[in-house]
């Protein structure tokens, strides 16, 4: 059926279109990724004909009601789109006729179809009737047309210019009439217009426009802007955005510029700073990005195109704007439009922001803004707000600015010595210094250096005179008398020192001795030198790893200000004043120090100063007495809180504080005297107290004085507590125009000062009427000084706000009133963790944290206290809500502190299920009621919020009925008043707190009653109750985790039917629906709850109906569409949540991913789009189409990430693959890009083997050549588009094509190292995704194969990383190396066989190593680089001689012992501190242990002798330094060092510091001890005595079993231990400690649960350690008397050895009656060599008991083996068995009283042995039981053996078996008569068996055995040897007989035998005893045999002679 078919015959028209849309666009989206064109193009013309038809269809029609919908037709106009995109090249009229077909239709012109279609009477009456005249008014055919045209010129730019002049007349006379009354105004359509001009005059109309229909356009932007400020009209405020954009086109003008040449940077401010286009444009949150993006653009037209103005004037005016205006929106809109600049920019020339370009910028900027008095003279809030702005411009632009450019800018900032006197001289300082009067300009560049020194790391540490540089420089800063500046440097400082830690120690050394000295001076102290000293040693300690900060160091730091505040605790002199407030920053510092036991040590001296301090009451004569002692107590209370943050609480310790700080309360309220600093520091100290209360709450919340907690509340809600001056951002933006400007001012601030928290939070004043900083529009922020993480709690209900956006953190700072500032709390730096909310580094102002913290004290106190008191707090609450004493902003926000309090304090009674009476859920209910500010979203959705939760809490408390029937009022209540109260916002809270009540109290609430009111109300056509409604579904649905699909059907289709009417949502023609649906967009709810209905359907989505499934997919598609991009990523979530389902066959895969790598694209630079629809699927002619946005696209790595681990890659594009390291290169510590790399390279780098050649390629390329390709596709849109006149010749960069292009030849490409490389950081992911390929190698062969024909490449790799600055880039280069040769090393190279295929690198890799033992090297990395050393000398990929570099590093690191200071130098190596030594001390043991270890496992000879020679030094420090573990870990005493007499350092350390430096390691002492014990036992008795050594090794054994007991879980762990305690036990170990009692049970029991859990490989080195243990016990106790007291604990280690056996034969553990129905446990490889091992085990300590236990335990194995017999494995376990079943046989042949037992043995197997086992088995197990002694078979059995001998040795496979056992026989005949007979019975059949098919082999063992008897019978028993020899003879000519051509040799070798043995006997033989026939056939072979001379020459002549004469 056609379109207009289906729309015609439909009952649900708008479903079916969107339907029909939805279905074409999945398929028109697929054309690019099929093959067949002509199949495409026919579909594409098809599918656009019909909606031309369509179109033209619409305008016939009179009754639109019920299809008419914007919604659909920005789909429809889409799908048009692509088609024609699609159709473009082969059939491009259709595109000319299409714009044509829109024209005519917008200008009204004829163009209904063809009456020669036939047409029912039904449709004829719906037809109107022609009409001469043209209305010009909405239709919905226009508005299709509309849209269309819209796209046409965004897709295919100007290509209809000859249409462009009807088109503008027609579309002004449409606006015109739209414009002309009120009635007429149709929001959608007439923004439709405007857009559409706009986009006209955007692609190359512009002399049309404003030759001729300008002044048109100018009265109608004037007619708007005077209905703003009449307010007698309101436009949509997209038509507004569309407005602004054409002004600033016509700013673009020639006519313009020359009528403002002399001063066109002033015209450009007065209109967006002055006019109506800055104050509304850049005050309104819908306008500002478009009026921020045209700014832009004017200014790059201006410099780019028109290269009229420059940079410089740029950034001036820029600044001129942002300084001259009041409000934050229009200095958040001037940050947005810069950052736009910069994007459009960027697209024109690659290298804009390389080298210094954006220092420039940034400086002329700031000092612009900063350098006036006007800004100086601002209040702190303010400069730190426009600070604030400049780091969200550096986090938003530094990313795309290279690692070289950001050191030219950091050294750029910081100067050298000469530049500054240079620059000084000139008068021109711009290198950052500490002038007071350019303080701030100062302070802003430290904050871009503190940035660019956290984003380099180290990077940029090659040349040490840089570095020195800006050490000294920021030193001095952090030292210098402007005390802001002092701060800030102070932290610069502190990352550069985290960044070289090298450095830290000699600094903090540097400020102590400067602190030290000053200290002595008695007069004129300075405090400022010193003050930033302090700071600088406090801010450090924290970071002072003891690797490169000896503890010495820390002592001297904590004695010398302790012992100052011992001695001067109280005293407010002057000096001693100031020197105090120096040590207690000192002391804050301190207790930051990594180290328990340092603060343990600590505390008592701690708590005696403040003992003395905050309970002392201090008299005092003067203010500023007072003030002293204040600040000192402020600072010793800072100490106290940052104590709090480190160390362990308990109650007692808890009371202690509490006490304190009542003393501390009381003092200060005993203060009369008032002033301003009196009050200030008073404030301080008061929050203070309440911060270490924050700390404290776990111990004293049930606890809390109620009186101090009323106290507490009033500080949050108090409406006179706090009064200051508050004033409205608009004070300054009113008034554009002279003309009636107070009647202008009054109205827009009476509509703008609505009473809400919205208006509260837009306040410029940083006080905002006292509202908490923890209230943001969308969350609430918690504390991070109760909370360590960082994390924000959304509010419930928010609306989906801009946070995908790219601008989102700028657009945060417009309701943030709140500005962070560092100077008012300075010390936060030292107690607040890093942050004082989850977004806020630093405090706000000291009134605003004081409610911040009681707000904190409220919430996490209140749920624990009891009913009454928290009756009585909540009435003292309302006293102050309901205040009418003060202003009403005041009152809104005091309720949204005490709302939020009081939801916080709700949600923590719900979370711990604590309860509260129905009484106070009463009382807060009716609070709630009262705060009437309806209108207000934020108040509205937290006291829904808070409804429910108090009906939670009343059902959390005891059970009862008025608990419950509290719940079911609250129910009925509140539908009641949804039913009966029409107002919608009262309606909206009712909704919600609905809603609510069952998110909280779902057990006790129906869903389908509060389902259906909800139901009910979406579709109230209201936009307040709409929206709202919907989003009350979306909470009440996210809820409930079931729904039928009845239910869930119906909710979608509503849902869909109200998306696409006109009558709802942001596209109905109602003006004031439309804009309050921009704010509050229903269609992102929609999305929403699509989103939540995917997630409880799950897989049962397939099983909706057929329409109900269509909606599903229509508006899941129509987010997709959209051009919001909140609602793109909610389709994406739900697509990916249908993947993870694997629904297949909803939607098409291809469209999502279309849009997910449009958005990647659009992100890499940040722009705003100028697109006014979606062009995902078109393209479009602008630069940017889209707004750029990181959010979505991380979005968007995290579901390809989710499709490859689905198997789902193939969707993963090339040109995804070339943006994902474009993104790496960006962010390189982004999760979700290195996630979907690493989970990519994981999942396909065994089918995809070319990952190391992208890798590597990337390793090594330049940004421009990654970027090239992005770069080359804006020149060409630069081109089309005329801004960029001539072409320049770009290609893409062979490398990116190497990335993406997996076929790709490495050798192939050219790799230019000379360019910018890309991000040290990238790299660094690089290196760990290369460790990953290394590892992954060892299981995937094909990629091992690959890795080693890049060998080279990998150790180039390893080098490069190895001479990187940045510590964990050496360290990953390290490891690479490590694993290249621990999986290398031993392959062999294909041209030289003998030699390693590293061999030929041993250079390479040597280069390697050598820059790890550089002076600055950190330890780990020497530690990591000694161990490679070890493990290359290891290898043997070259020869010791050749190798003597790495060999003298091993040799010379054991210099380290001989030297016995901590600060020593080996080599280039420096090494600070003692533990730094003692962590080298280690790996330089652990490193000889691996290489001693590996020399003897490889019996490498030159390498043992190497080592030996230090085998004396070696064993001697590995005894000590593993006691000196064993110590540490148990002792907790001082370290006995052995080697250390200095080790004062040492003494007070944490133990965790020192025990960590042993693990991993201390087992490979142990293991190398073990192994030179077995080699040289005397070396350990050189070191330690009998005594000492039997103790050690019990430790070390104790050692071994409490690490492997941790570990249980971890393989990799007891594969290393395991081995080690076998080594162990091998040695010289005491028995006696291991089989007392208690530590015996314990290490049976730990051996229990590894034999139980362990796998094979375990198990097998378990039955070592078993065996050993055994054997160690018979040997030391041998004697009967000692042997039998343990031999319970024997039998324990026996049973232990019967587990793994029975977990693989069940059989022994479970009896089944029908053997059959055993289960059958298939065995591999691992299993049978486990069973094997464990046989031999048994079988050789079972022997060694007594005989008095032997009996039983034989018992107990031969059960077993009958039990093996009977198994279904029986074949292949029962080889296992038989050595041992032969061992107890021969055994109980010795035991008498035992034979009964085998005999019952063979009666159990006898059935299985003759019946069922395989013919092997059954001959070997016969064989062996004949041998050795068993006489008990039956004459039947007996026949049954000899059929089984003689079938066995006429069997090939069994003829060995068969063979060695009858000679067996043979030789046990006189011993036991059976085998006698057996002998005599299988000779008869062997002889009757015989014939021509024999083969040679039988017949040569069949000769074996009797020749073994006529051996034995020649020796024996010489009288019968004649008839021996004669059964020889006979059966040797029988042999004769075989059709073999040996035959006849088989006679001669029996013959030469024979004679052997005894010739006269065989002489007598052959003439009595052999018929003559046969004397004649032997005489005829031995004359043909070539054996006759060989023997001969034997010395038989005689006998040779005699054989020849014979015949």
């Amino acid at each position: 059926m056609s379109l207009i078919e289906i729309v015609n015959s439909s009952t649900t028209k708008r479903h079916d279109l969107l339907n029909w849309v939805t279905l074409k666009i999945q398929i028109a989206v697929q054309f690019e990724s099929t093959d067949d064109g002509s199949a495409q193009m026919k579909i594409a013309a098809d599918i656009a004909d019909q909606i031309c038809l369509f179109i033209r269809y619409l305008s016939d029609l009179e009754d639109l009601s019920v299809i008419e919908s914007h919604f659909i037709w920005m789909r429809l106009s889409q799908l048009h789109l692509i088609c024609l995109k699609h159709l473009e090249k082969e059939q491009s009229e259709k595109i000319f006729d299409s714009a044509e077909l829109m024209i005519k239709v917008l200008s009204e012109d004829d163009v209904s179809i063809d009456n020669e279609n036939k047409e029912n009477g039904e449709d004829r009456k719906k037809r109107k009737k022609p009409s001469k005249k043209k209305m010009y008014r909405y239709s919905a055919a226009k508005e299709v047309a509309c849209i269309v045209l819209i796209q046409l010129f965004e897709v295919f730019g100007n290509q209809f210019s000859s249409l462009v002049p009807l088109l503008f007349g027609t579309i002004f006379k449409n606006l015109k009439k739209v414009l002309e009354k009120s009635k007429y105004m149709h929001a959608t359509f007439m923004t439709s217009l405007i857009q559409l001009v706009n986009v006209m005059v955007r692609n190359g109309n512009q002399a049309e426009f404003f030759t001729n229909y300008f002044s048109k356009f100018s009265k109608i932007s004037k007619n708007m802007f005077e209905g703003f400020y009449s307010d007698k009209l309101d436009f949509p405020v997209n038509f507004v955005s569309a407005v602004m954009e054409l002004w600033s086109m016509h700013f673009r003008e020639e006519s313009f510029i020359k009528s403002h040449v002399t001063d066109l940077s002033a015209a450009i401010y007065m209109r967006y700073s002055e006019g109506e286009l800055g104050s509304y444009g850049f005050t309104n949150d819908r306008t500002r990005p478009s009026t921020a993006k045209s700014l832009a653009e004017i200014l790059f037209d201006y410099y780019y195109v028109k290269k009229i103005i420059s940079l410089k004037e740029i950034w001036t005016l820029y600044a001129r704007i942002f300084k001259n205006c009041a409000s934050r929106d229009i200095q958040v809109g001037t940050f947005e439009s810069i950052i736009h600049f910069y994007g459009l920019c960027s697209t024109t020339d690659c290298t804009f922001l390389d080298g210094s370009s954006y220092l420039v910028a940034f400086r002329t900027l700031a000092l612009e803004v900063f350098d006036t008095d006007e800004i100086k003279n601002e209040g702190m809030h303010i400069l730190y707000r426009i600070l604030r702005y400049f780091d969200l411009m550096h986090d938003i632009l530094l990313p795309r600015i290279g690692d070289s450019s950001r050191t030219q800018m950091l050294f750029n900032i910081m100067g050298s010595e000469n530049e500054e006197k240079t620059s000084e001289c000139a008068g021109n300082v711009l290198f950052v210094n500490s002038k007071p009067d350019s303080q701030w300009f100062n302070i802003a560049q430290l904050g871009l250096a503190k940035r660019l020194l956290l984003e380099l790391s180290s990077s940029f540490g090659n040349e040490q005179h840089h570095i020195s540089q800006i050490k000294r420089k920021l030193t001095e800063l952090s030292t210098c008398d402007v005390f802001c500046i002092r701060i800030h440097a102070n932290e610069a400082l502190k990352v550069f020192l985290t960044n070289f830690p090298e450095l830290i120690s000699e600094t903090i050394e540097s400020s102590l001795d400067s602190l030290q000295q000053s200290f002595k001076q008695l007069e004129k102290y300075p405090f400022a030198v010193n003050h930033g000293h302090a700071l600088i040693i406090a801010s450090m300690i924290e970071k002072s790893d003891k690797d490169y900060v000896s503890y010495e160091l820390v002592m001297r730091i904590t004695i010398f200000a302790t012992s100052f505040i011992k001695n001067h605790t109280t005293s407010t002199s002057s000096i001693l004043y100031y020197k105090g407030l120096i040590c207690w920053i000192l002391l804050i510092g301190l207790v930051n120090y990594n180290d328990e036991q340092y603060l343990a040590m600590q505390s008592s001296q701690l708590f005696l100063f403040w003992k003395v301090l905050l309970t002392h009451t201090f008299g005092y004569r003067e203010e500023d007495e007072l003030y002293r002692n204040l600040e000192i107590r402020n600072h010793a209370l800072t100490c106290l809180l940052t104590y709090l943050g480190n160390s362990k609480m308990d109650k007692e310790v808890a009371k202690q504080i509490s006490y304190l700080l009542i003393k501390c309360s009381n003092f200060n309220h005993s203060i009369n005297l008032k002033s301003t600093n009196i009050d200030k520091a008073l404030l301080i100290n008061e929050h203070r107290i309440l911060q270490i209360y924050l700390r404290l709450h776990e111990f004293i919340k049930r606890d809390f004085n109620s009186s101090l907690l009323i106290l507490i509340v009033k500080n949050f809600s108090d409406p006179n507590l706090y009064i200051e001056a508050s004033q409205s951002m608009l004070d300054n933006i009113i008034g554009v125009t002279e003309k009636n400007t107070s009647l202008k001012e009054a109205s827009r601030e009476e509509s703008f000062l609505e009473n809400t928290v919205e208006t509260v939070l837009h306040l410029n004043d940083g006080f905002a009427f006292g509202i908490s900083s923890k209230i943001a529009l969308s969350e609430i922020q918690e504390l991070s000084i109760k909370i360590p993480q960082r994390c924000d709690r959304e509010t419930s209900g928010a609306l989906p706000s801009k946070k995908d956006s790219w601008y989102h953190p700028l657009e945060r700072e417009i309701t943030k009133p709140i500005t962070p500032i560092l100077s008012l709390d300075y010390l936060i730096m030292l107690y607040g963790r890093g942050h004082y909310t989850a977004k806020d580094e630093y405090s706000p102002k000291i009134t605003t944290s004081l409610v911040d913290s009681s707000m904190e004290i409220f919430s996490l106190t209140f749920p624990y206290i009891n009913g009454k008191i928290q009756y009585s707090v909540i009435e003292s609450l309302n006293v102050s809500l309901f205040s009418k004493l003060t202003t009403p902003l005041r009152n809104v926000a005091v309720a949204a502190n005490v709302c939020v309090a009081i939801n916080s304090a709700l949600n923590i009674i719900v979370e711990k299920e604590l309860g509260i009476d129905v009484s106070v859920g009463q009382l807060l209910i009716d609070s709630l009621k009262k705060i009437e500010y309806y209108k207000d979203s934020y108040l509205t959705r937290i006291k829904a919020d808070c409804v429910g939760l108090i009906c939670m809490a009343v059902s959390c408390g005891e059970a009862g009925s008025e608990r419950m029937e509290f719940v079911s009022t609250q129910i009925r209540i509140l539908v009641k008043n949804v039913v009966d109260i029409e107002e919608p916002y009262k309606r909206v809270l009712y909704a919600l707190s609905l809603v609510s009540i069952y998110r909280y109290n779902a057990q006790n609430s129906s869903f389908s009653a509060i389902y259906e009111v909800i139901f009910a109300l979406i579709q109230d056509p209201h936009p307040v109750v709409h929206v709202w409604s919907l989003k009350a579904m979306h909470i009440l649905l996210e809820r409930h985790f079931s729904i039928d699909t009845s239910t869930a059907a119906r909710l979608l289709g509503t849902v869909e039917s109200v998306t696409s009417d006109p009558s709802y949502g942001i596209y109905c023609s109602s003006i004031l629906q439309h804009n309050y649906n921009n704010q509050f967009n229903s269609h992102i709810v929609v999305g929403q709850i699509t989103e939540t209905l995917t997630e409880i359907l799950g897989p049962n989505i397939i099983e909706l109906d057929e329409s109900s499934l269509c909606s599903y997919r229509n508006l899941v598609i129509a987010g997709l569409t959209s051009n919001d991009l909140t609602a793109q990523n909610i389709s994406l979530s739900i697509f990916e949540m249908l993947a993870t389902f694997k629904l297949k066959g909803i939607v098409a895969d291809e469209v999502f991913m279309a849009c997910a790598k449009s958005m990647i694209d659009d992100a890499i630079v940040t722009v705003f789009g100028s697109s006014y629809v979606n062009c995902r699927f078109t393209g479009s002619t602008e630069i940017f189409s889209n707004d750029s946005s990181l959010s979505s696209s991380v979005h968007c790595f995290g579901l390809f990430t989710e499709l490859i681990r689905l198997q789902r890659e193939s969707l993963i594009t090339r040109d995804i693959d070339i943006a994902s390291w474009r993104y790496l290169d960006l962010y390189p510590t982004s999760e979700a890009v290195i996630g979907f790399l690493f989970t990519w390279i994981e999942q396909s780098c065994e089918l995809n083997e070319r990952w190391f050649d992208k890798l590597y390629l990337f390793f090594n390329m330049g940004e421009r050549k990654l970027f090239s390709s992005l770069y080359k596709e804006f020149s060409s849109i630069l081109q089309r588009k005329g801004i960029r006149k001539t072409a320049e010749k770009e290609i893409r960069g062979e490398e990116e094509k190497a990335i993406a292009d997996s076929d790709t030849n490495i050798s192939s490409v050219h790799v230019d190292f000379s360019s910018d490389s890309i991000h040290w950081g990238a790299k660094k992911a690089v290196l760990a995704f290369i460790k990953l390929l290394c590892i992954k190698s060892q299981k995937k062969r094909s990629l091992f194969n690959l890795l080693s024909k890049r060998l080279p490449e990998l150790i180039k790799i390893s080098f490069q990383a190895s001479v990187s600055k940045v510590v964990s880039m050496q360290l990953l280069g390290l490891e690479i190396l490590s694993l290249l040769l621990k999986q290398w090393a031993k392959v062999s190279d294909p041209e030289n066989p003998n030699n390693s295929i590293l061999g030929i690198e041993e250079a390479q890799i040597t280069s390697a190593l050598m820059p790890a033992f550089d002076a600055e090297s950190a330890p780990d990395v020497v530690v990591s680089a000694i161990n490679v050393c070890a493990e290359f000398l290891s290898s043997n990929i070259a020869p010791l001689e050749r190798a003597n570099r790495v060999s003298h590093i091993m040799v010379n690191f054991l210099e380290v012992y001989n030297n016995k200071s901590s600060s020593i130098k080996i080599g280039d190596t420096h090494i600070l501190t003692q533990k730094a030594k003692r962590k080298i001390e280690l790996a330089v043991l652990d490193g000889w242990s691996k290489l001693v270890q590996n020399a003897l496992v490889q019996q490498n000879e030159k390498l043992i002798e190497f080592t030996r020679r230090y085998w004396e030094i070696l064993v001697p420090l590995w005894i000590i330094s593993l006691r000196e573990y064993v110590m540490v870990k148990y002792e907790k005493i001082e370290i006995e060092m052995g080697l250390h007499e200095d080790c004062k350092s040492s003494l007070y350390e944490s133990r965790s510091t020192k025990i960590e430096l042993y693990d991993g390691i201390w087992l490979n002492f142990a293991i190398a001890l073990g192994s030179i014990l077995e080699n040289d036992s005397f070396l350990i008795s050189s070191c330690l005595n009998e005594e000492e050594a039997d103790s050690f090794m019990f430790v070390l054994l104790t050692q071994c079993f409490e690490d492997i007991a941790k570990h249980l879980d971890d393989h990799e762990i007891k594969m290393k231990v395991l081995p080690a305690m076998h080594n162990i036990l091998k040695c010289h170990i005491s028995f006696d400690n291991i089989f007392e009692d208690d530590a015996n049970a314990e290490i049976v029991g730990i051996l229990d649960r590894l034999i139980v859990m362990g796998d094979n490989e375990e198990k097998y080195e378990l039955v070592n350690i078993i065996n050993d243990l055994i054997g160690g016990y018979t040997k030391k106790y041998n004697t009967h008397e000692t042997f039998l007291p343990g031999i319970d604990k024997l039998y324990e280690l026996l049973r232990l050895l019967l587990i793994p056996i029975s977990d693989l034969i069940p059989s022994i553990k479970y009896n089944f009656e029908d053997p059959e129905d055993m289960p059958m446990v298939k065995l591999d490889d691992t299993d049978l060599r486990l069973l094997r091992h464990t046989f031999t085990v048994l079988e050789n300590n079972v022997s060694k008991f007594d005989e008095m236990f032997k009996e039983d335990l034989y018992a107990c194995m031969l059960y077993i083996m009958g039990r093996i017999y009977e198994d279904k494995n029986r074949d292949i376990v029962v080889p296992l068995v038989l050595p041992f079943l032969k061992s107890i046989t021969a055994d109980l042949k010795t035991m008498k009283h035992c034979m009964n037992m085998m005999k019952v043995f063979y009666e159990a197997v006898k059935a299985p042995l003759f019946d069922k086992i395989n013919g092997e088995n059954e001959l070997t197990t016969l064989l062996i039981l004949l041998t050795n002694g068993f006489v008990d078979f039956s004459s039947q059995d007996l026949e049954r053996i000899v059929n089984v001998c003689v079938v066995g040795i006429f069997t090939l496979k069994t003829n060995a078996i068969a063979t060695e056992g009858l000679r067996n026989v043979v030789m046990n005949i006189n011993k036991n008569p059976i085998c006698g007979f057996l002998f005599k019975k299988v000779l008869k059949n062997v002889e009757g068996r015989i014939n021509a098919d024999t083969t040679i082999e039988i017949c040569r063992s069949i000769m074996s055995v009797v020749m073994t008897f006529a051996k034995k019978v020649k020796a024996e028993n010489p009288d019968k040897s004649k008839q021996a020899f004669a059964l020889c003879l006979n059966l040797s000519l029988l042999c004769c007989d075989i059709s073999s051509s040996d035959a006849d040799q088989l006679v001669v070798d029996s013959a030469i035998e024979l004679i052997s043995i005894d010739s006269n006997v065989f002489k007598e033989v052959l003439q009595n005893f052999v018929p003559e026939s046969r004397k004649t056939k032997i005489g005829h072979i031995m004359e043909n045999s070539s054996q006759i001379s060989t023997f001969n020459g034997k010395g038989y002549e005689e006998e040779h002679l005699t054989l020849k004469s014979f015949k």
